[in-house]
């Protein structure tokens, strides 16, 4: 056990971000979240041969650790924490994408955890650095435990939430739309959540409200007479999906079939399918769909057809 403490530190910040990918919905970017991987990976092959070793030449190392902490093990612990700086500081700029994409009223819990992240991380990094250099202790301990617990709460937090909605509540009378109901609180039975998720599925298909680039929870609240917690959690039980996730989806859907059918420019198709940037149409496409529109329309033209 004695070098496990520096693998399973070294893998917080890269697991914890694949995780927070899967929360917020942004879309997956494979060597993006591989390569945080290798410092474990590195820890593990360096501290193969300290496994081989015999009991009696792994204890005597560890009571000299005791007394006077080994470089090598200094190192480590700050590859780790550097690692895990690195793959916090990664996924805070990858949810800073979504300013570009979505209204700031949808982003409230993006910006929350965004800023708590971002605090969090400076004050770990800070004490890290305080205990290397000027207590010359090493930090694996107190940055897993600390790094542990802030994980664990932020799991905690979000296990209670979710599981809190699966418990229905009579007479929860949705039709009103200045009614209060906290997210934790405003439980919803599987009739109410099928009811409001077709409702919402009717917005987006036939209304095509994702087109709006200002679209937020609280304009599709609106159009249901609810609020926008209320929507959030049906989106994500209905759908399985993040909001930002589903509209996203519906748009990049929508800008293939724009780029397939019409000779638009690429600029106008992004604005059409409910964009607000070029920037941000060409990013999310990319993203998505593993090319840019112009080589998804080259790939997809029909020679002679003529389009719409």
């Amino acid at each position: 056990m004695a070098r496990l403490g520096f693998l399973l530190g070294a893998l917080i910040g890269p697991t914890f971000g694949i995780a927070i990918r899967a929360h917020l919905g942004y879309p997956k970017d494979f060597w993006g979240e591989l390569i945080p991987f290798l410092v474990p990976v590195g820890i593990l092959i360096y501290s193969f041969p300290f496994f081989l070793q015999s009991s009696a030449d792994k204890l005597a190392f560890i009571r000299a650790d005791l007394i006077a902490p080994h470089p090598e093990c200094t190192f480590m612990s700050l590859f780790a924490v550097f690692s895990n700086a690195i793959s916090f500081g990664r996924v805070y700029f990858r949810l800073k994408d979504f300013e570009d994409e979505f209204p700031k009223e949808s982003l409230q819990e993006v910006k929350l955890f965004q800023n708590y992240l971002r605090t969090s991380s400076i004050v770990f990094l800070f004490v890290c650095i305080f205990y290397v250099f000027v207590e010359d202790r090493r930090v694996d301990t107190v940055t897993n435990i600390a790094i542990a617990i802030w994980v664990l709460g932020f799991a905690w937090f979000r296990f209670y939430s979710e599981s809190n909605l699966d418990r229905p509540v009579a007479n929860v009378d949705l039709s009103e739309p200045n009614k209060e109901l906290k997210y934790k609180k405003s439980f919803l039975s599987q009739n109410q959540l099928d009811e409001m998720g077709k409702q919402i599925v009717s917005l987006l298909d036939d209304k095509e409200m994702y087109k709006d680039a200002d679209l937020s929870l609280d304009l599709i609240a609106k159009y249901l007479k609810t609020n926008h917690q209320t929507v959030s959690q049906v989106i994500n039980r209905y759908f399985h999906k993040s909001f930002l996730e589903l509209i996203r989806e519906y748009r990049i859907q929508n800008s293939k079939e724009l780029l397939i059918q019409t000779d638009h420019p690429i600029l106008r198709i992004g604005l059409d399918a409910g964009f607000n940037s070029k920037t941000s149409f060409l990013r999310a496409f990319r993203e998505e769909v593993g090319c840019t529109p112009s080589e998804f329309r080259e790939r997809h033209s029909v020679p002679n057809q003529k389009r719409t």
